[in-house]
């Protein structure tokens, strides 16, 4: 098990562009999940190997001090936030453009093991993922975990990850069309309107 003892709020979030990119549906706990289980990862070109057996482990306490802050939620609670999240987890599906006009459908993780009792779920990536989470040379978006602590929902942590590509990149602004948009927020058959989309994603995400 990978980071078993690790701090993980200095842990480091690192994602390929193609990943930070995808489309796919997750509430905000599922995310906060998943991406205390991608710190863990060593991303570096010579790091140790990264398979579908690898196991991330990720408690109670763990999310508590990362996402809950000063919020009263007992160790259950959480942990049944938690047990929630991965069950969500295990249904999402990445759809990720790729060149030459090809698109991978995959599921991300591959398997969930629940330990009520000691406040923790252990998390396997699926194979055809970890490609965009390890060896990565160049490409990719990092930040630290911590950073996103307080963002209150689901689409102010997928904008942070667009900034914070795009300033990797250096690309201080961007445009988009309003279809480009919803299709990396990954809500393209919603809020037809767009005062509807400023008001439940944009004006939510940076408030």
């Amino acid at each position: 098990i990978i980071c078993k003892d690790c701090v993980m709020e200095k842990n480091l979030v690192v994602q390929s562009n193609d990943l930070v990119l995808a489309t796919y549906t997750m509430e905000r706990s599922d995310k906060e999940l998943m991406l205390a289980c991608i710190s863990q990862i060593d991303s570096r070109p010579d790091a140790a190997e990264v398979t579908q057996k690898t196991e991330f482990k990720v408690s109670a306490d763990d999310m508590k001090s990362l996402f809950y802050g000063k919020k009263s939620n007992n160790k259950q609670n959480v942990y049944r936030d938690i047990e929630d999240a991965s069950k969500r987890l295990y249904n999402v599906d990445i759809l990720m453009s790729l060149p030459d006009n090809k698109m991978l459908q995959t599921r991300l993780v591959s398997s969930i093991l629940y330990d009520p009792d000691n406040g923790e779920v252990v998390l396997s990536f699926a194979d055809k993922i970890l490609p965009y989470l390890t060896q990565l040379k160049a490409n990719f978006t990092k930040y630290k975990l911590l950073e996103i602590g307080e963002l209150s929902s689901i689409h102010s942590i997928r904008m942070y990850e667009l900034v914070v590509m795009w300033i990797n990149q250096f690309q201080y602004s961007r445009e988009f069309s309003l279809e480009e948009f919803k299709h990396v927020m990954s809500i393209t058959n919603k809020y037809k309107q767009f005062s509807e989309l400023r008001i439940a994603v944009i004006e939510t995400a940076i408030n």
